[in-house]
């Protein structure tokens, strides 16, 4: 008999997570199980990307009504939450109510429950989903991503103790994101496991061949300079005003180059004001969020991330699949995806290091078409990592 996995997830929003879920679901060997997938509400810009042969069940997002909305806040409060989040904020002198409570309170109060039984269950994302899987999924083995480092998305460890001690696996997607949540829970190491990101190249090599009626791409194909693209949220942490100031430095140094930048944020205006200000309006393009940004990867010849942080981008394999060369300042996982000088660069994490890199490659004629025969020679089998996978849902322990 099939056996039945739970995959739980809040939206098909854009993002490497999204797709990385994609990938494994896509994977998952339909002849040993049987996939089922619950958000929390049924949109997000990659809801049609859902495989047909994936059970999608009704949102798990609990429909409105007010009078059970409040009687919902008031429980919530009767069972200590509001005291909870009041006592964390004073003894630790934060002046915002804890984000882990909030969606704790929606997994466990705003959120069905589903009744039936499944065999594995998997929290695709940290926030919500792990949290759905923890307190409203009766399951055999309980799975929960986290797709970060763990000192960067949460600042209150101590309020995640109780989900995480109804958890069986918590899975981390680099080494280094492993060691990181260790540091913070080291009760909860034993059954802290590493699998990396499952992409299907064949899927991301798809969708690149996908037609865009976006007249730029055009432009990008046409272009004879140095194509150059980040595809990236605009928050601080990305640190994208790097960006530009590498950008100021390659006019500065009379570098023919088009830089492409793709995704939205808070950060939007402040960045753009930048541009103009540094007279790089013919140099830096903002696309806006794209649903399907591969075919402007592919025809780039340059993948840049800028962060102070990250935790294992996906679109940095996602850009050596396409055949494109990533540089990135270094972060923990970096040199996991990257082999420095042979199928990218990992630079210092410093304002004008992206910069000097893109010029040291520009001065060396050969090296982008060296690393792009390097690029197409590379294995991304994810034969390894769905290896993984089964080992821990199967409950065979290494």
């Amino acid at each position: 008999m099939k056996k039945k996995i739970l995959f739980a997830y809040y939206s098909m929003i854009i993002g490497g997570s999204t797709t990385s879920l994609l990938s494994l679901i896509n994977a998952i060997d339909r002849s040993k199980y049987d996939v089922y997938l619950i958000l929390y509400r049924n949109n997000g810009e990659l809801f049609n990307y859902i495989p047909e042969n994936v059970t999608l069940l009704e949102p798990a997002a609990s429909k409105k009504n007010l009078v059970n909305d409040i009687k919902k806040i008031l429980l919530a409060i009767f069972k200590g939450y509001l005291f909870k989040g009041l006592s964390y904020q004073i003894k630790n002198k934060k002046n915002k109510f804890p984000s882990t409570l909030f969606s704790e309170i929606q997994a466990k109060y705003f959120s069905r429950k589903i009744n039936q039984k499944f065999d594995i269950a998997i929290g695709g994302m940290e926030g919500w989903s792990d949290k759905y899987i923890a307190y409203r999924i009766d399951a055999d083995i309980k799975m929960c991503w986290l797709h970060s480092l763990y000192s960067k998305i949460t600042d209150t460890p101590s309020l995640e103790i109780d989900w995480i001690e109804k958890i069986d696996y918590i899975v981390t997607i680099s080494e280094a994101c492993k060691i990181d949540f260790c540091k913070l829970h080291p009760d909860f190491s034993y059954k802290t496991v590493v699998i990396k990101n499952i992409l299907d190249k064949e899927l991301v090599l798809k969708r690149a061949c996908e037609d865009t009626d976006d007249k730029y791409i055009e432009k990008i194909k046409s272009f004879s300079g140095l194509k150059i693209i980040t595809v990236a949220r605009f928050d601080p942490v990305k640190a994208l005003h790097r960006v530009v100031l590498s950008a100021k430095e390659l006019k500065n140094d009379n570098i023919d180059f088009l830089w492409t930048i793709i995704g939205d944020g808070i950060e939007k205006e402040k960045l753009l004001t930048l541009v103009e200000k540094n007279n790089l309006s013919d140099k830096v393009i903002f696309l806006g969020m794209k649903k399907n940004p591969y075919p402007f990867i592919k025809y780039s010849d340059l993948f840049c991330l800028t962060s102070y942080y990250e935790g294992t981008p996906v679109t940095v394999v996602e850009s050596q699949m396409l055949g494109v060369i990533p540089i990135v300042t270094e972060y923990p996982s970096a040199f996991d995806q990257i082999k420095n000088g042979k199928t990218g660069f990992v630079v210092q994490n410093t304002d004008m290091a992206v910069a000097e890199k893109i010029q040291a490659i520009y001065e060396k004629n050969n090296l982008i078409k060296e690393i792009k025969i390097n690029l197409n020679k590379y294995d991304f089998s994810k034969n390894m990592e769905l290896n993984d996978f089964y080992k821990y849902i199967e409950k065979i322990k290494s």
